[in-house]
């Protein structure tokens, strides 16, 4: 890898931190998106470079209530939480190059995190009201990871990342 290369690169990871975290104790059904992650990356010298750093992931899970009515009926009420986040991070890599295509690093990384929680239910009640929190000023987000990158030629490779970001390994 030479001097003043500019790398983007795109890849998912797992597990959904945001996943984890929201489903325990509910036994809802879950569906997610992402991680996703993206960096673009400036390498202005062989052992160290800075990037910009994006992750987003969505999980929303779905939980039913079921009862019997006063008539002997069954009937259910629903809750729907959901949850996205969107971090966007100023990032700093140490990099070792262990030959021309191979390539080791460990990464830091801050900025801010936005997120978006919703919560929905039918169940008249219930005492949690339907309600819907963004987050436009966001709040800090940081992550750091150790890092491995082949390039099968000069402008393709792959990586594989392991640490705390919003998801716990990433490759692609």
């Amino acid at each position: 890898i030479t001097q003043s290369n500019v790398l983007a690169s795109f890849g998912y990871g797992w597990p959904n931190w945001t996943t984890v975290l929201t489903s325990i104790g509910n036994e809802g059904k879950i569906s997610t998106t992402g991680p996703f992650h993206f960096k673009l990356e400036y390498r202005p010298v062989d052992i160290f470079s800075l990037s910009l750093s994006s992750n987003y992931n969505y999980v929303s899970i779905t939980t039913l209530y079921p009862f019997t009515t006063n008539h002997g009926m069954p009937a259910a009420y629903t809750s729907i939480e959901s949850r996205g986040t969107l971090s966007i991070l100023l990032r700093f890599n140490y990099q070792e190059s262990l030959s021309e295509r191979h390539d080791l690093y460990i990464g830091f990384g801050i900025g801010k995190k936005f997120y978006n929680y919703s919560y929905q239910s039918n169940d008249p009640h219930n005492y949690s009201p339907n309600l819907t929190i963004p987050t436009f000023l966001g709040y800090t987000g940081f992550e750091t990871t150790l890092g491995y990158r082949y390039f099968f030629s000069d402008n393709v490779g792959i990586y594989f990342e392991g640490g705390f970001a919003q998801s716990l390994v990433q490759g692609g």
